[in-house]
């Protein structure tokens, strides 16, 4: 999990220009009547967007039923609008940060999540920074549910301190992991308590332990093949050293680097290799 760059373009102009580009009728007419009211929300969006805070934002309803149908008519996911918004963002990120979904961690990115629900925000369905990279189980697991449970990693800044942790067990003769999360008093607790709802609304704990379960076979044949060699304290500065240097790149508390640095540094699984 790592900070991303967010749309660099203007929104409400990518917006406008994909109103323009609607074939004349009542939909377009509709959006046309409401421009300013729209364009008004589009200010006020990046004007909080830029003050790192989006609660001035909420709780303003759109004007009618109709025009939030063709509001959210105008998204799709391989519209023009929102094909070149993605690939703005996309362009502006690390190779690190393209490769998985920043929710997670875990997945690819195969969707893009509003931010600000568009069913409740039906006029931000376009504006390029309330759309985020992601994968499609996050976007699910997200869904139309409060923002202020999940971390806006535009705007969020995550902290360097680790705070995902891993315990390294045995179960039915076989390697067990427990991801947990925990502030040594270093992070600021709002903050904290923010990531804590985002991991549980995304079920984050228990799919990591999951992809861990399906990486482990390849980490312990290195190990093992290590071991056999008489070469475990190399093998373990090694694998801390190359944890040290993905970090930089995928983010202090990604699961994998943060798992990896457990596994190397738990006796329970020394033991366990040793018997193989």
């Amino acid at each position: 999990m790592k900070n991303i760059k967010p749309y660099s373009g203007d929104s409400k102009v990518t917006y406008d220009e994909a109103v323009n580009r609607k074939k004349g009728g009542a939909q377009k007419n509709l959006l046309l009547k409401n421009a300013a009211w729209i364009h008004g929300r589009y200010d006020l969006y990046h004007k909080h967007f830029l003050s790192l805070n989006l609660s001035p934002v909420l709780s303003v309803l759109c004007p009618t039923v109709k025009l939030k149908d063709v509001l959210l008519s105008m998204y799709g996911y391989n519209a023009k609008a929102v094909r070149d918004i993605r690939s703005d963002i996309y362009k502006r990120q690390s190779k690190a940060t393209k490769e998985f979904c920043q929710y997670c961690g875990i997945e690819e990115v195969g969707t893009m999540d509003h931010f600000l629900p568009k069913e409740e925000y039906p006029e931000y369905a376009l504006n390029g920074e309330n759309l985020f990279p992601c994968c499609s189980k996050c976007n699910d697991l997200k869904g139309e549910k409060d923002p202020s449970l999940f971390l806006n990693l535009y705007l969020d800044q995550l902290p360097t301190t680790q705070y995902l942790f891993v315990d390294i067990g045995i179960q039915n003769n076989d390697l067990s992991f427990r991801f947990y999360l925990h502030n040594d008093g270093k992070i600021d607790a709002a903050l904290f308590a923010k990531i804590e709802t985002h991991f549980k609304e995304l079920d984050l704990l228990d799919r990591m332990r999951i992809a861990a379960d399906g990486a482990q076979t390849d980490f312990i044949y290195r190990a093992k093949r290590e071991f056999i060699k008489g070469l475990q304290v190399d093998f373990v500065s090694i694998v801390q050293d190359e944890v040290k240097y993905n970090k930089q790149y995928y983010g202090d508390n990604h699961w994998r680097y943060v798992w990896e640095d457990a596994l190397v540094t738990s006796p329970v699984f020394w033991n366990y290799v040793s018997t193989l």
